[in-house]
């Protein structure tokens, strides 16, 4: 589809398959974005040709995602956007099956 390029950005922590869902890791949290990694231009995306940090973007389709067991036990969760909108944290809940 050649009208999808650079119309989306994403950020990904998923568990392991083999041959199924694999328990998720124990990862504590992860940082995702300038405020954390002290590396400028992190958790910025380019979209519709325009490039800025993913806060300004929340008006447009954004998709936060919670990972849950099929049970809905959460397993892990991204924190809101840092006021600057260029960072974020993802927590481990729960291996989960």
């Amino acid at each position: 589809m050649p009208s999808a390029a650079r119309s989306s950005a994403e950020w990904v922590i998923e568990a392991p398959w083999s041959g199924g869902v694999l328990p998720l890791a124990d990862f504590n949290s992860v940082s995702f974005g300038q405020r954390y990694t002290r590396i400028s231009g992190t958790c910025y995306a380019t979209v519709g040709g325009m490039t800025q940090p993913i806060g300004p973007f929340t008006n447009a389709n954004v998709d936060e995602i919670t990972m849950v067991t099929s049970d809905g036990t959460i397993k892990s969760q991204p924190s809101d956007l840092s006021k600057d909108g260029s960072s974020f944290t993802d927590a481990w809940y729960n291996a989960g099956p």
